[in-house]
This record gives C-alpha cells, sequence and structure tokens, in this order.
C-alpha cells in the first residue's frame, strides 16, 4: 500500500482554516483521523467552525507580524506532536494606483512597491 501525504500528519496547524479552502483542508486531514488546528484573526469564526469540524482553535492575526512568536511558543507548548503547518491566511492589501500615462504604466510603477512590501512580510515572518 502506497503511504499518502495525509500519512505523514500527526497535528496540523491551517491558518485561515475557518472558511473556502481552509476549512476543506482541514475536513479532509480529520477524516483521516489526524489532529487539526485552525487559527485566524476572528474567535467567533474559529470557535464555530472548530465545533462543526472536530478541531481546536486559536485566534492569530498573520498581518501582526510582532504576536508570530509568542503565539509560535503557546502553540508548540500546548502541542508538541506539531508537525504541519498549512499557510492558507490571506491577507488582502488594498492600494490605490495613481493616474499615469498607460494601464502598463501605474501598474508598472505600483507592483513593485507592492512585492517589496509583501517580501518584507515574508521575510520578517521566517526569522521567528
Amino acid at each position: 500500500m502506497s503511504q499518502s501525504a495525509y500519512d505523514l500528519i500527526d497535528t496540523a496547524l491551517i491558518t485561515g482554516g475557518a472558511g473556502g479552502i481552509g476549512r476543506a483542508l482541514a475536513e479532509n486531514i480529520i477524516k483521516t483521523g489526524k489532529k487539526v488546528i485552525i487559527a485566524g484573526r476572528k474567535e467567533s469564526k474559529r470557535q464555530s467552525t472548530a465545533r462543526e469540524i472536530g478541531a481546536d482553535y486559536y485566534v492569530l492575526d498573520t498581518s501582526k507580524v510582532e504576536t508570530i512568536p509568542s503565539f509560535v511558543e503557546k502553540l508548540l507548548k500546548d502541542w508538541p506532536n506539531l508537525n504541519t503547518i498549512i499557510n492558507n491566511a490571506g491577507v488582502q492589501r488594498h492600494s490605490r494606483f495613481q493616474a499615469q500615462n498607460s494601464a502598463t504604466e501605474t501598474i508598472a510603477l505600483t507592483s513593485p512597491r507592492q512585492i517589496k512590501k509583501s517580501i518584507r512580510i515574508s521575510v520578517a515572518r521566517s526569522t521567528w
């Protein structure tokens, strides 16, 4: 019998796990008998989803990078068998495009700033 990716999971943390793709992933992992923790910004949504699908939950706003180290410390203390993290949380940023000579020029000028901001956030998160 071949091994599936689910066989490698003991306990999984899914950020953004209360809805959409994250919830579907959580439900599928739970069906295989594994433990799942969902994390996200709004406690009420996490709490109700966790109850419905049989997961545990934590409140975490991944856009607040300074809170991540203490979250990780608590999570690992509470769940020493955690061995899988699915980073599904989506952070949407709204940008205001300024009028330029053409739509292409506007995108070309704005996109590098947004990309640089995303890279800085990702690097900051990966240092914990």
